[in-house]
């Protein structure tokens, strides 16, 4: 916003005093639409501007919150001020700086405030000794030879939003009463733009919250997978982007890292973006492949409002393997750092964005999966476009760049990797505060663990048709007591395969196969049982009443383990199943 101030006969210009703002944060400001009407240009001319900082807000006497005003008298107390703009000419040199306005406010009989706590426009004449002001804004006034300030309340929606002073010095002729008229419309035009600016940032405040909410709490980690991520909105106003990420614990030892992002700005970018993580979460809960889940996800972004369009990787990472299996649906492929520093970039293919196949059906192409066998203790880093196109670049400079700082700070240590995720937004020039034209950027890195989570596998039989469920439960059995755990525990195990087995046996097709093996997880031991059989035929658990004779293995089986689910493979299916291997004591045995 701009502080207007006049000419004087010899044509010198006065200094403007600040925008005193009567409650809620400081706001950017617009200096076109608070210029005077040129109905008269010679004592309205802008002068330059500068923009104050956020200080504290004054709780001095003579000075109350906004939430104390009351009306007395049919006057109505002064609302908490703070310094919003302090504008200066540049025959007048440098404006008082903010400090000395929060002074000047700290004084009880400052005219600032007395305008604010009356309502009522006034002249104030610096050769009367009513107000002394603070020793910086005494020396200033001095300097430029100060005379006269006008000081006006900014009224908006029947309230005192704001107070606005201007300084006539030097040769312009000193402000009078009859000047409060049109100085008074001249403010009355600052409380529209004060009420602009409020709703802009009202608009912007809640894009970005909604932003933080949708793109939800940190996520659940699953043992071994090490994890860190940063999130920089988009210009220097911190505006909400569309980017997001987030990493989903699939079970048996395997996790889905996801990053996107919905190409645009603001509230409807981040509901855009909102649906996507969501629709992203119900696919991972099917285990489905990254190809499968990002054609599925096309199809939601295909069917939202507007012509959304947005890009995403959804990989797959078997931490026992280190084998990753990822598609890419418009977004550049990840970086892969290895233990001794060796960057590399996947090329893979990459399929159209999502939402695309609308404009241009022709030219689709469909997201095209990718396996790579990593090693132990490999780091993945996801991006987004924004990340590596900052400060002017062009993708795979940005990309080369971030591959420098991956490669110069692999070595931190694998359970602290925060470190490593603030270097690269520093090398890409994203350590502070973006620039206004700076795209909101995501950055995921995950390192794979660089011991195994899980022992050798105690059971791995191909089970022949209903004749070898005993001897499948036998061998189950005999391998946990070899491993001395409780009787309760093995029990339960034992009840648990069985279950799956059974299903597979009765509902699945050849080749079965079972599976057992221990995974040490952060909380504690758990044995996960896999059974794979070649029918395509996903399980769904039942509700069955009490006559049915069937219909009540999945339910049993979700009683007694932690967690179970399955996945689809290219020859069948895997059901699977984790099983805690401590006991639960007895006050958690006791049913309400």
């Amino acid at each position: 916003m701009r502080g207007p101030s006049g000419h004087g006969p010899s044509g010198a210009r006065a200094p403007a005093g600040p925008v005193v703002d009567g409650g809620g944060q400081p706001a950017e400001t617009e200096p076109a639409e608070t210029e005077p009407a040129e109905t008269e240009p010679a004592e309205t001319e802008p002068a330059e501007t500068e923009s104050a900082g956020h200080p504290e807000p004054m709780g001095e006497a003579g000075v109350a919150t906004e939430g104390e005003r009351e009306v007395t008298d049919g006057r109505v107390a002064a609302p908490e001020l703070r310094p919003v703009i302090v504008a200066g000419s540049a025959a007048a040199g440098a404006a008082p700086s903010t400090d000395a306005w929060i002074a000047a406010l700290a004084s009880p009989s400052n005219p600032i405030s007395q305008v604010a706590a009356r309502g009522v426009g006034e002249v104030v004449s610096h050769a009367a000794l009513g107000w002394e002001p603070p020793s910086d804004l005494a020396r200033w006034i001095r300097q430029v030879g100060a005379h006269t300030t006008a000081v006006l309340p900014v009224v908006r929606v029947g309230r005192i939003a704001a107070v606005f002073s201007l300084t006539a010095a030097g040769d312009r002729a000193p402000f009078v009463e009859a000047d409060l008229a049109f100085l008074t419309e001249l403010a009355a035009r600052a409380g529209v733009v004060l009420e602009r600016i409020e709703r802009e940032h009202s608009a912007r405040d809640g894009a970005a919250k909604l932003h933080e909410t949708l793109r939800g709490a940190a996520p659940t980690v699953p043992a071994g997978l090490q994890v860190a991520s940063r999130y920089l909105p988009a210009g220097a106003a911190g505006d909400a982007g569309g980017e997001w990420f987030d990493v989903i614990d699939l079970g048996a030892g395997r996790a889905a890292l996801v990053i996107g992002g919905v190409r645009g700005r603001g509230l409807r970018t981040s509901a855009a973006m909102g649906q996507l993580r969501a629709a992203a979460r119900a696919c991972a809960r099917l285990d489905l492949p990254p190809g499968e889940v990002l054609a599925l996800l096309d199809g939601v972004v295909a069917d939202m409002p507007g012509d959304e369009v947005a890009t995403c990787i959804y990989a797959i990472a078997e931490l026992d393997t280190g084998v990753l299996t990822l598609a890419s649906a418009g977004h550049p492929p990840p970086l892969v750092v290895a233990p001794d520093g060796l960057v590399s970039r996947l090329y893979m293919a990459v399929g159209s964005p999502l939402g695309e196949v609308r404009r241009d059906p022709a030219g689709h192409a469909d997201a095209t999966e990718y396996t790579v066998r990593l090693g132990r203790g490999y780091l993945i880093a996801l991006f987004t476009a924004g990340l590596v196109r900052g400060g002017g670049r062009d993708v795979d400079a940005g990309v080369s760049d971030l591959a420098a700082v991956l490669a110069r700070y692999s070595d931190a240590p694998a359970d602290h990797l925060d470190p490593l995720a603030t270097a690269a937004c520093v090398g890409l020039g994203r350590d502070g505060q973006p620039a206004p034209a700076a795209d909101a950027a995501a950055l995921l890195i995950a390192r794979l663990p660089d011991e195994p989570t899980a022992g050798p596998a105690l059971l791995d039989v191909t089970v022949d048709g209903p004749t070898g469920l005993h001897a499948v439960r036998a061998q189950c059995r005999l391998a946990l007591e070899n491993a001395e755990l409780p009787v309760e525990i093995i029990d339960t195990v034992v009840l648990v395969l069985s279950e799956l087995t059974s299903n597979a046996v009765r509902h699945g097709r050849p080749p079965l196969s079972v599976r057992l093996r221990l995974r040490l997880r952060r909380l504690g031991d758990r044995a996960v049982v896999e059974v794979a059989d070649g029918g395509g035929r996903l399980p769904r658990r039942r509700q069955a009443s009490l006559d049915d004779e069937a219909g009540r293995g999945l339910d049993l089986v979700s009683r007694l383990a932690v967690r179970h689910g399955f996945r689809p493979i290219p020859d069948g299916k895997v059901v699977w199943a984790e099983v805690d291997l401590v006991a639960p004591s007895p006050a958690d045995s006791v049913v309400p």
